[in-house]
């Protein structure tokens, strides 16, 4: 242990100096009371800011090959939406990287609007809203109660998203009846699934549900 001849006081732990007066320490050092936590070498906002800037350097160097190749380059404007979509996830990443549920229905969100920009972007053929969106819709839904169970989460806690991505799954309605959807039959399946599985939710869960929903909502 360590101590302080001025003070006549012991100091427990590493001292470099003696906490009351400032003056040396003699003795040896003891282990810190408390586990030492090392900080990580590069915070989420380093890692952002890095990121931003490689997402900047990009944007203009699309820029500067759009002006200097005219319309030669025409996979640009795609590629700088990409970018764009690229660094919002890196933001979603950093910020709800501890809260699993929450980052991977961010991302999967992200990757829907990702998929139908793109198919707009190709003379739309339509795969996006064909294929695309109602397996995301039926995959989050099935990996959301998965995550939950496997985490050992409260039902309260990841109920919200199954609410949640079941009510959204809905807006694919709108290519459907705007005739955008020219095979419905995988969207028809799989709403169809995710329906029975939300029931099913809701008959065995709905005390929970209806608990979660009025935490969420204050009611």
């Amino acid at each position: 242990m360590q101590s302080c001849k001025h003070c006549k006081i012991q100091i427990r732990g590493n001292k470099a100096c003696c906490p009351l007066c400032g003056g040396p320490v003699t003795g040896t050092p003891d282990n810190p009371a408390f586990p030492v936590i090392q900080a990580p070498a590069l915070s989420r906002l380093t890692m952002f800011r890095i990121a931003l800037l490689l997402f900047v350097a990009f944007e203009v160097t699309m820029v500067t090959m759009k002006i200097l190749g005219k319309d030669h380059f025409t996979w640009i404007p795609l590629a700088m939406v990409a970018a764009v979509f690229a660094i919002i996830d890196i933001a979603i990443t950093c910020y709800y990287r501890y809260n699993v549920l929450k980052m991977m229905t961010y991302q999967v969100y992200l990757g829907m609007i990702v998929s139908v920009i793109v198919d707009i972007f190709t003379h739309y053929h339509g795969w996006s809203v064909i294929w695309v969106l109602p397996a995301c819709f039926g995959g989050l839904i099935v990996a959301t109660i998965i995550v939950g169970v496997a985490l050992r989460m409260h039902f309260d806690d990841f109920s919200l998203y199954i609410i949640l991505n079941t009510a959204v799954s809905f807006l694919q309605l709108i290519p459907y009846f705007c005739g955008k959807n020219k095979f419905p039959m995988p969207f028809i399946i799989m709403q169809a699934a995710i329906i029975v599985l939300f029931l099913g939710t809701l008959i065995f869960r709905a005390r929970e549900m209806k608990e979660a929903s009025s935490k969420f909502f204050n009611v």
